[in-house]
């Protein structure tokens, strides 16, 4: 499912920028005025396709923007969000019941995230990979000077020979072409399946545990938190 995700937003941001994020709030707004369920649920499903895939997208964006040292940090509170998103979906659901008014008040931040995002310089790994050095150097100088540095930044100019295909092989089709690739991303997807097997199958289950429902929805996203700063700890450590 994640990997269906991650190739829809990623053919819309390739097209549209960051429109995969306007299109999940857009979806949104149609779970909360949805006329049957047959409309409820084909929204939850683009919400889900859309989301899954933007969260992907945004741990890639947070790490090329900063250098290797930073990596578990930006990597680590990049999924800390998620687990503090759980735990206000449960605060909003004591004091919003109604579930349209729920999705709307829970959809309405999207609209923000978006206009904010409009504003993000776009990846200079990203831009230098692409050969468009003179606009990597750019949102590095740009980078810098609100970091207060005003160091001159000056990247090795990556020329492309006419004629040199060198990158025609590399896209999406190297998960399954590429042997090495292809073995760690069978074992990836497992992993991922089992831990999300685990993970929303307590999330789904809360409401026919003891206790409020609100409360253990809150719980379900607390008690992640202390483990975060355990695996920035664990993934800097030389082992």
């Amino acid at each position: 499912m994640h990997l269906v995700s991650l190739l829809c937003v990623w053919c819309l941001c390739g097209v549209f920028g960051v429109s995969g994020l306007f299109f999940e709030v857009v979806f949104g707004y149609v779970t909360a005025l949805a006329p049957s369920y047959e409309v409820f649920a084909v929204s939850r499903l683009l919400v889900g396709l859309m989301n899954g895939g933007i969260g992907l997208v945004c741990f890639v964006l947070t790490q090329e923007y900063v250098g290797k040292s930073y990596w578990a940090m930006t990597g680590t509170l990049t999924s800390m969000t998620f687990a503090l998103g759980i735990a206000l979906f449960g605060a909003l659901g004591y004091c919003v019941r109604s579930w349209r008014n729920l999705a709307t008040a829970a959809n309405s931040p999207g609209i923000l995230f978006f206009l904010l995002s409009v504003t993000l310089p776009e990846s200079p790994r990203w831009l230098y990979s692409r050969g468009r050095t003179a606009e990597a150097e750019e949102v590095l100088r740009y980078m810098a000077l609100r970091n207060g540095n005003t160091t001159n930044l000056m990247l090795r100019h990556v020329t492309t020979k006419p004629g040199n295909h060198s990158d025609k092989g590399a896209g999406v089709l190297q998960l399954v072409v590429h042997p090495v690739l292809r073995w760690r991303t069978m074992v990836l997807m497992y992993v991922w399946y089992c831990c999300s097997l685990v993970y929303y199958g307590l999330m789904l289950g809360a409401a026919e545990t003891s206790g409020s429902r609100y409360v253990n929805v809150a719980m379900y996203g607390l008690v992640e938190l202390p483990a975060y700063p355990l695996c920035m700890y664990f993934i800097n450590k030389q082992w």
